[in-house]
C-alpha cells in the first residue's frame, strides 16, 4: 500500500477486493492470524465493519482525540476496553489483525480507508510515536467519517498470542 506504513497492507487487498466485488461478507486478515472458524457465519448488521476493539490503549484515547479534531470528525461513541476497563477507545479502533467487512458496503469502507490512511501518512506529526497504528487508526476515521456502524467481536475472534495469561 504505502512504503511508509507496511501494517497498512491490508488497504491494498480491500481495495483490490472491492474492485473485483464480494458477495457476503470479506474477510481481512494480518499473515499471522490463525482461523479456526469461518468468520463469514457470524451474524451483524450489512452496514457495519465487525473488529475487535484494541486489547491495550493503542493509541490512547487523548491521541485519538487530537486526530479526530484534526481531521475535523466527530469523535465516535467511546467504549472500555475488555482487558483494561479503566481505559476506553472509540468505536472503531479495532485489532487490525481482523475486519469483517459485508460486500455491499466493502468499496465505500477500503476507499475512505485509503483516504484517512493516507492522510495520517502525511501528517506524521499527529499520531507521533503511535504511527504504527496508522491502520487501525485510519479505519477508526474512515467508519466514523462515511457514519458506517462498528460491531464489536468477541475477543475469541482476535486473540493475541503473546498476552495467553489472559486466557480464563
Amino acid at each position: 500500500f504505502d512504503s511508509r506504513s507496511p501494517h497498512c497492507n491490508k488497504i491494498s487487498g480491500a481495495l483490490s477486493l472491492a474492485e473485483r466485488g464480494v458477495d457476503g461478507v470479506a474477510v481481512l486478515t494480518d499473515t499471522d492470524v490463525v482461523v479456526l472458524e469461518d468468520p463469514r457465519a457470524i451474524a451483524f448488521p450489512a452496514t457495519a465493519v465487525a473488529s475487535k476493539l484494541v486489547d491495550n490503549p493503542n493509541p490512547p484515547l487523548r491521541v485519538l482525540k487530537d486526530l479526530f479534531a484534526s481531521a475535523g470528525l466527530t469523535l465516535p461513541p467511546l467504549h472500555p476496553l475488555d482487558w483494561h476497563p479503566e481505559s476506553s477507545t472509540v468505536a472503531g479502533n479495532g485489532n487490525g489483525g481482523l475486519y469483517l467487512v459485508p460486500g455491499g458496503i466493502l468499496a465505500q469502507v477500503a476507499g475512505a480507508w485509503e483516504h484517512w490512511a493516507r492522510w495520517l501518512l502525511d501528517r506524521t506529526d499527529i499520531p507521533g510515536n503511535w504511527g504504527r497504528f496508522i491502520d487501525q487508526m485510519a479505519m477508526a476515521m474512515a467508519l466514523a467519517a462515511e457514519g458506517v456502524e462498528t460491531f464489536a467481536l468477541q475477543t475469541r475472534w482476535n486473540f493475541p498470542k503473546h498476552q495467553l495469561d489472559a486466557v480464563p
